[in-house]
């Protein structure tokens, strides 16, 4: 389900033992109301430091430091030295 609700490429573990594969690949298919696919921009919309923006936006860093920042579309994102090591980005729905 996380695989397809957030829109990730399963290329690599496609054909792992217990990856449904079947299922995910019907998901994929089914539309909305019988009128158009679901949305490009998932309803959580996640990055991490270093990738490309994927939407234009206001932005929260998940974990600390916390700081929200307006991104455009294909602007790297921020590494904010995240005590663990990865700065995620969150996109803000208003």
């Amino acid at each position: 389900a996380i695989t397809v609700v957030l829109g990730i490429d399963d290329g690599v573990y496609r054909d792992a033992q217990y990856y449904p594969r079947d299922l995910a690949g019907f998901a994929r298919t089914i539309a909305t109301n019988g009128e158009e696919k679901a949305s490009a921009v998932p309803a959580e919309c996640r990055a991490r430091a270093g990738e490309h923006c994927p939407v234009d936006g206001m932005w929260e860093s998940i974990g600390v430091p916390t700081e929200r920042v307006h991104y455009k579309q294909n602007v790297e994102l921020r590494d904010l030295g995240s005590s663990y090591g990865l700065t995620v980005w969150r996109l803000i729905r208003e």
